[in-house]
């Protein structure tokens, strides 16, 4: 009984006492006090729940890294007629393409803005799986396919990745756009594509009925192609709202 009261004094005092060192130190890069305190909350069963299914704008502010202070945005959109497939995009970085269905949110395409490459993942790649419990690691191994953007037919690069998906718990966080009940999901990617071996991760705060609230790289797998430990960064939600589709495909 004493080992548990201790426990949990210590969780009340540091909300990211049940992380490993890894986890705790990118999750401080949103910066202090985001994350209130570690909370009971039930785990991701709809994926479409913490990740709603609706054209909406939301911006970020970085809270690190190069270009900190700076904002972005975050759009998702879905097609005007059926099938009504769906398109997450940050216009100066990348597009994803997702794939919805009872196993989840995955991304099987995405285009990388920068460096003008479209990425084929099989299966796709996991975003938001239901089901997952602490403790649980789900594992895909990804078959990937990359071309030029101005060459779509020409495979440039291909290779394997492995993806371990894991649910890290529940914790109120704080951010520009208000308090927030959320999951922390962490995704980390082992492999090589072409030229490059790829070792990293990315994590995310998804809040039900918003989607994710603070996040540390999120960002497609396409940019691991050319991926630089220093362009790791944290961002928070400033600002969401609905918005309309936009009318060029």
């Amino acid at each position: 009984m004493l080992m548990t009261l201790t426990l949990t004094l210590a969780c009340a005092a540091d909300p990211l006492a049940g992380l490993t060192h890894d986890d705790r130190d990118a999750v401080s890069m949103l910066g202090p006090h985001v994350v209130q305190n570690a909370i009971d909350i039930a785990p991701v069963s709809v994926a479409s729940d913490w990740l709603p299914l609706a054209d909406s704008t939301n911006t970020y502010v970085r809270t690190s890294g190069d270009h900190a202070g700076d904002t972005e945005t975050i759009s998702l959109h879905g097609a005007a007629t059926p099938p009504r497939g769906w398109t997450m995009r940050n216009p100066a970085r990348w597009t994803r393409y997702l794939k919805h269905s009872d196993s989840g949110i995955h991304v099987p395409t995405t285009i990388n803005v920068p460096h003008a490459v479209i990425s084929h993942f099989s299966p796709p790649e996991p975003l938001l799986i239901p089901g997952a419990m602490p403790g649980d690691v789900i594992e895909h191994t990804l078959q990937v396919r990359v071309y030029d953007i101005h060459e779509p037919t020409v495979l440039a690069h291909s290779g394997t990745l492995t993806a371990h998906y894991r649910d890290l718990g529940g914790f109120r966080v704080q951010v520009p756009a208000g308090t927030f009940d959320t999951r922390l999901i962490k995704i980390t990617y082992q492999g090589k594509v072409g030229p490059a071996t790829i070792t990293d991760s990315s994590w995310a705060f998804y809040a039900q009925g918003v989607g994710p609230v603070a996040f540390v790289n999120y960002k497609d797998v396409s940019a691991f192609l050319i991926y630089n430990k220093d362009e790791r960064f944290g961002a928070v939600l400033k600002a969401s709202k609905p918005s309309a589709a936009p009318t060029a495909p």
